[in-house]
């Protein structure tokens, strides 16, 4: 795995982390945390994951960028939708088992 300096040639910067989240590039993403980007940090006034969400495109690689960014500590604003973002049909299944009115 290359590190964010190989892959970029200097340390991450604000416009990088947000065009790796643009593009949904996970290796970048992980290379930017690995040279100690916070997860939670605030980038313009939002956090990583707010970012990430709030961007026009939803890629395949989307569940992953936001997966690796919540297991390194990142946090939703509302983390009742993490299994539709993370596409994940039984966490989504048993949050419904477990709250029916989230369907209303």
């Amino acid at each position: 795995m290359a590190s964010w300096k190989q892959v970029f040639g200097k340390r991450p910067n604000d416009d990088d982390i947000l065009g790796a989240l643009e593009l949904h590039a996970v290796d970048q993403i992980r290379a930017a945390l690995d040279v100690g980007m916070d997860p939670n940090a605030q980038v313009r006034g939002k956090s990583l994951v707010n970012w990430l969400t709030e961007m026009y495109s939803r890629g395949d690689n989307f569940p992953q960028c936001l997966g690796l960014l919540l297991d390194r500590g990142a946090v939703l604003d509302d983390p009742i939708v993490a299994p539709v973002l993370l596409n994940q049909a039984e966490g989504l299944a048993s949050a419904i088992r477990a709250n029916p009115k989230l369907l209303t």
